[in-house]
């Protein structure tokens, strides 16, 4: 797998300083999104303006931004930041999970910006900096133990990085139940969601009742499959609306409505305003940010 043109260690991560980003891809990339990759962007210091999905962020660092798979993003970053790039493959994540107990089972990972501006947030910046101090030579290492080091560091910087989203009440917390089932069932929405799966279908994929889904939903999230899956559709819709230009007939195609006036209702249902009102709604919002 290629990222900015460098390849993704066999490791499945990889690490660039914000210097040597620039060099791959500018200080002002365009709004993008990495489908099997999660991204944390750590900011020593510097002005940034960060895009995490609808959400934006401007600021001096310390801050740290995480980004998980699909998410889009842009940001621009002034000439003399100092920062870092952390890009862990999907399935390694889901690794990490199981071995490692990280907090990424309830729900779907969520992005976040922490501002790391005070006493302890120094203090996780400082930890989190010494363990990419130890990271990059790893991954220039030939050494035989190289991978298994790679991947320890990776997962103590991830896990660092989603106790401070837990801290905002942002990121999930492992719980009791079956979390690896409930995620089970999350990759299968990811997978299946533009093809309007019933749920009785993905409880028959996940080898469980639909009662048993529901419980499974409830229990880890608070919402029904039905909401989980109407909330996946909608999420993508509003990616698609803020950050591309494509028609909201085609959009509704994407999504695999057949019938642009259903996807009209459906959007409207959800969010309480039509596909048009809501684009037109953020592009108005970023000309005024823009401006000041």
């Amino acid at each position: 797998m290629d990222l900015w043109g460098e390849p993704v260690s066999q490791a499945g991560v990889q690490y660039e300083t914000i210097h040597r980003f620039a060099e791959l891809m500018g200080r002002m990339p365009p709004p993008h999104r990495h489908a099997d990759c999660l991204q944390i962007h750590v900011i020593e210091s510097g002005m940034f303006d960060f895009v995490l999905d609808e959400e934006r962020h401007a600021g001096t660092g310390p801050a740290v931004f995480f980004t998980p798979p699909a998410v889009p993003h842009a940001f621009s970053l002034c000439g003399d930041a100092i920062g870092h790039v952390l890009t862990v493959r999907q399935d390694l994540l889901w690794q990490m999970a199981r071995h490692h107990d990280l907090p990424v089972q309830r729900e779907a990972l969520r992005p976040f910006c922490a501002d790391l501006s005070c006493e302890k947030g120094q203090e996780t910046v400082n930890v989190i900096l010494s363990c990419f101090s130890l990271l990059a030579p790893e991954l220039r290492s030939a050494a035989p133990s190289r991978q298994g080091a790679v991947r320890l560091l990776a997962a103590f910087i991830v896990a660092k990085v989603l106790e401070l989203g837990t801290q905002d009440g942002q990121a999930s917390a492992s719980g009791s139940g079956q979390p690896s089932l409930y995620r089970r069932f999350l990759e299968a929405v990811e997978v299946h969601y533009p093809e309007h799966w019933s749920v009785a279908r993905y409880a028959q994929d996940l080898n469980i009742t639909q009662s048993r889904l529901y419980e499974l939903c409830q229990d880890s999230a608070g919402r029904s499959p039905k909401a989980v899956l109407n909330d996946r559709i909608v999420q993508e819709a509003r990616r698609y609306l803020s950050f591309s230009g494509i028609s909201v007939k085609e959009l509704a195609g994407v999504l695999g409505f057949e019938d642009v006036n259903y996807f009209f209702r459906f959007f409207k249902r959800l969010t309480g305003e039509t596909p048009s009102t809501y684009r037109h709604r953020i592009r108005a919002a970023s000309k005024v940010e823009n401006v000041q």
